[in-house]
């Protein structure tokens, strides 16, 4: 079997999996944005946690999304740094959130389901553009 022909079974099923992931996160993203008061967005926001880590340090093993992609088209190096970048504030930012629902000081229901919705639609640009670097790594292909 050729290089090319390897290097575009595991650019497809990085692909794959990577959209498998996005597809478990988006109920979670949902039931958020639907979250009526702290009692029900605390466990949401554990859970998201915790999918997050994992999708996150999912793209970056080798023969996963990321890796896979600046192998086979590094000209898109640029976009993964950046897109893995906003990884780290997603990650912040949803432990913030659980910190603050957590403790009587700061969990003023406002504030955390405002805060909640900030990060789902950030979250959202960045599986957006996301998106847009593989549809064009795939119409190079």
């Amino acid at each position: 079997m050729s290089m090319d022909r390897i290097n575009k079974d595991a650019l497809r099923n990085a692909i794959a999996r990577n959209s498998d992931e996005h597809t478990q996160l988006r109920p979670i993203l949902a039931s958020i944005e639907s979250a009526q008061g702290i009692d029900a967005l605390l466990p949401l926001l554990k859970e998201l946690h915790q999918t997050l880590m994992q999708h996150f340090a999912g793209e970056r093993f080798p023969e996963r999304l990321f890796d896979v992609i600046e192998e086979t088209h590094p000209a898109h190096a640029k976009s993964l740094r950046e897109l893995e970048e906003e990884h780290s504030f997603f990650m912040h930012k949803a432990r913030d959130l659980i910190f603050r629902a957590r403790t009587p000081e700061t969990n003023n229901a406002e504030d955390l389901l405002s805060g909640a919705q900030v990060l789902v639609q950030k979250f959202r640009d960045h599986d957006k553009r996301e998106r847009t670097v593989v549809e064009q790594v795939l119409a190079a292909d």
